[in-house]
């Protein structure tokens, strides 16, 4: 719930000028469902994606307020799943991301999770200054993978992007995204600002190369 639709498309013009040469990492801008259309438009013919906030799970009926556009129209679902700090300090964490698969993904088939992107984003680390360790986070996203593997196959499992969010920010993206299973980053409040941001994705591109 950051930037009016101005604001927005301000944004996506500088930065689509600052990420315009990048072509080996995925850039995706999710603005509030206010500013979609706009930035959208602003984004249309570069190399920048545009995702959306939070989708309800019926297609349609009397849920005010909801959004529900379903895999039907064509979307590429970013489903987030993490533990609570809690969870974590009962050593919970892979059971809690077990049942978080099951209950988020268990009517899909293979084909859908290969396009998914899954977002490891513990709760205790967003919008807290904390973030998981490299070797947290690699941890959890090498369950997420094996767990992927185990219930829809090898080549889904690899094909699927698994993504870690939670403080992601410039000075921590290249340790985190070294993990092998990390296969990027959903930026919280590092994404408000083009240049915070744009750094990631350029830390991103050379930690990957």
């Amino acid at each position: 719930m950051y930037k009016t639709v101005h604001d927005a498309v301000v944004f996506v013009k500088e930065l689509r000028l600052v990420v315009k040469d990048i072509t080996d990492v995925e850039i995706v801008v999710a603005p509030p469902f206010t500013a979609v259309h706009a930035v959208a438009e602003a984004a249309r013919n570069t190399n920048i994606g545009v995702a959306a906030q939070n989708l309800f799970w019926e297609r349609e009926g009397a849920f005010t307020g909801e959004v529900s556009p379903a895999l039907g129209a064509g979307l590429t679902p970013i489903v987030c799943i993490g533990e609570t700090l809690e969870e974590r300090e009962r050593n919970e964490t892979l059971p809690v991301l077990d049942r978080q698969i099951k209950d988020s993904l268990d009517r899909l088939t293979g084909d859908q999770i290969a396009e998914l992107v899954v977002a490891y984003e513990p709760v205790w680390a967003i919008g807290t200054g904390r973030t998981a360790t490299a070797m947290q986070a690699g941890e959890a996203h090498a369950h997420i993978r094996q767990r992927l593997r185990q219930w829809f196959g090898a080549d889904a499992a690899d094909r699927c992007h698994v993504i870690y969010g939670g403080s992601v920010k410039p000075d921590n993206i290249r340790e985190l995204i070294a993990e092998p299973d990390v296969d990027g980053a959903l930026v919280g409040g590092a994404s408000l600002e083009v240049r915070s941001f744009s750094e990631i994705v350029t830390r991103s591109r050379r930690a990957a190369v």
